[in-house]
């Protein structure tokens, strides 16, 4: 019913009909925890920023604070008067919100289980709760076809974006603030600007009902997931408005879409590279991992140590071949890798003109002392970058 990841811990948390919530390796797709206590649905899971906690939602009524150390429940959260639909934790790990049938979002501190404020205003059931990476806001989706945006601090209404023909499954919130997205029963997907409550963009395609919506961390795509359709998966590029990719396979419903990021880091001479592998991960009746894009750097990497092993042959064969140029060598690669391809090009000018004027030795020694001072800086700007 509901996936969450974190890449932290590296794990993918999975909730099920069969009242459990189960934990994989994102790195050998293998189960690793079973975690049970509830009663019945496990509607909604989220998983703290640090990845130590598990929060989950169910059909039970009820709210349980799990903690991946110890595979224990730490907390159940009682007060809904009917099933949990949804639930979020907060960017700063603070708060706990939740979506219940009964037409009420709960706010819940995460370090006490405590109720901290009821929050209503939806005539029909709450399907989905989203909190701003900011902590600033609440967005609910709703079985009476409205979006819903709250404080987070007060719990005050701040707007209702109206536009759906149809029940609210699924609600996402951009990065900064800007914009919220919904998937709803009409087959569209909306974009809503926060600070006006307009429709900014309609996404159409869909041949079922939208029951999830996940933005990429860049907040440049979007992937959908759909039930009683053709059960596919899309992907949307939103400075466009156009649909990118379909992803088909699932035979029934996609309940959960969540979008991911892999890195992996390599420590090179002259700084860090990062290596970035792009994917979507959804649940339905089998739990698949699509792979979306695999980026540029993946090749850049390649690159990278095919220069970095011909320095070295060049070095052992040729002496003349200086370690220094070995050095640039590779911070060329990095600058190319990370798209500075104005400053790999000046490097580059300037090595060739050294190997085709060396009658300027002092000039040469300067930039070869610029050339190791670039090493730390190349570090330093690999990893801020």
């Amino acid at each position: 019913r509901s996936v969450a990841v974190s890449l932290k811990k590296g794990i993918l948390v999975s909730a099920s009909q069969d009242s459990t919530i189960r934990v994989w390796s994102l790195a050998t797709a293998q189960l690793t925890q079973v975690l049970k206590g509830h009663s019945s649905w496990v509607c909604s899971v989220a998983i703290s920023s640090d990845g130590e906690w598990i929060v989950s939602g169910s059909a039970d009524k009820t709210l349980r604070v799990w903690s991946l150390a110890s595979k224990k429940t730490t907390q159940v959260l009682k007060g809904h008067s009917s099933g949990v639909r949804s639930v979020a934790i907060s960017s700063k790990d603070q708060y706990i919100v939740s979506g219940s049938d009964y037409k009420t979002l709960r706010v819940w501190s995460l370090a006490t289980g405590k109720k901290i404020r009821v929050l209503r205003g939806h005539s029909i059931r709450v399907e989905s709760v989203a909190i701003s990476e900011t902590d600033q806001y609440i967005v609910s989706g709703s079985e009476d076809c409205t979006v819903r945006v709250w404080s987070l601090t007060s719990g005050d209404l701040i707007r209702v974006l109206q536009g759906h023909g149809d029940r609210v499954w699924s609600v996402t919130i951009s990065s900064d603030d800007q914009f919220v997205v919904s998937g709803s029963d009409d087959k569209t997907i909306r974009v809503w600007s926060l600070t006006c409550g307009e429709t900014i963009q309609v996404l159409t395609g869909h041949t079922g009902q939208v029951f999830s919506v996940k933005l990429s961390s860049d907040d440049k795509y979007l992937v959908s997931g759909e039930g009683y359709g053709d059960y596919s998966v899309r992907v949307w590029d939103l400075s466009t408005g156009e649909q990118i990719q379909e992803l088909r396979g699932h035979t029934s419903h996609v309940w959960s879409v969540n979008l991911i990021f892999f890195y992996y880091y390599v420590i090179n001479p002259l700084g860090l590279f990062r290596v970035t592998v792009r994917g979507v991960c959804f649940a339905g009746p089998l739990f698949r991992l699509h792979f979306l894009f695999f980026w540029a750097q993946l090749f850049g990497f390649f690159v990278f140590v095919v220069c970095l092993v011909s320095t070295f042959v060049l070095l052992a064969t040729c002496g003349s071949f200086c370690f220094c140029e070995g050095f640039l060598l590779c911070f060329l690669v990095s600058t190319l890798v990370s798209s500075r391809v104005v400053w790999a090009l000046f490097l580059l000018s300037c090595d060739l003109f050294f190997h085709f004027f060396p009658s300027l030795p002092l000039l040469h020694w300067l930039y070869r002392v610029c050339c190791f001072l670039l090493v730390p800086f190349s570090f330093c700007w690999s990893v801020l970058d």
